[in-house]
């Protein structure tokens, strides 16, 4: 079996990928397991100073519970990355860590170390198999990479992170982060220059 919390919702931050859980387990004919389905966290409103919704956690019955993923940090506000199943990106300004992941589920957020505008950058969510990117001027960091699981015979990533944001100025450059591989959503770009990939 497979089981996925629901990605984190992007601040200035990405957010970060569901936590991810596989496994086998004996169950008798005559047994009922409830399945739930996380939902996606949601994504902060700009220039709110919000952080970015905790995606929800998904369980079969009793066997299993994968935490959601953790949103992304804020543009000012509360800019560090919340923790989840995987952690969210750290937003801006910097010596901002991105959030915490559970235990044998995810991994951390990436950080962002710039407090000075260059432009303003953000960390990556973590995935489920790759801690997030931290942000490295004048780019943010790229989401964590999901897990790869073969079911059915058809090999797919699971629970990749979300790319960190970014809002340049004229003429400075920088780019939002790619999503990780697995569903990771690409950073956004608050003025002209690139948008990060979405992982596919």
């Amino acid at each position: 079996m497979v089981v996925a919390g629901g990605g984190g919702g992007g601040g200035a931050g990405g957010g970060g990928g569901g936590g991810y859980l596989t496994g086998t387990s004996s169950v008798t004919p005559s047994q009922s397991l409830t399945a739930t389905i996380g939902a996606a966290g949601t994504g902060a409103t700009n220039g709110s100073g919000t952080q970015g919704g905790d995606g929800g956690n998904s369980s079969l019955g009793s066997l299993a519970t994968a935490i959601g993923g953790g949103g992304g940090g804020s543009y000012s506000g509360t800019p560090t990355g919340r923790a989840g199943g995987s952690g969210g990106g750290a937003g801006w300004p910097g010596s901002t860590t991105g959030g915490s992941a559970t235990a044998g589920q995810g991994d951390a957020g990436g950080n962002n170390t710039y407090s000075t505008y260059q432009p303003y950058m953000s960390g990556g969510g973590g995935g489920a198999a790759a801690v997030g990117g931290n942000a490295s001027s004048p780019n943010s960091g790229s989401g964590g990479a999901g897990a790869l699981n073969t079911i059915n015979g058809s090999s797919l990533y699971w629970a990749g992170g979300g790319g960190g944001g970014v809002q340049p100025n004229s003429g400075s450059g920088g780019t939002g982060g790619n999503g990780g591989i697995g569903g990771g959503g690409g950073g956004a770009c608050y003025t002209g220059n690139s948008p990060g990939s979405v992982g596919t």
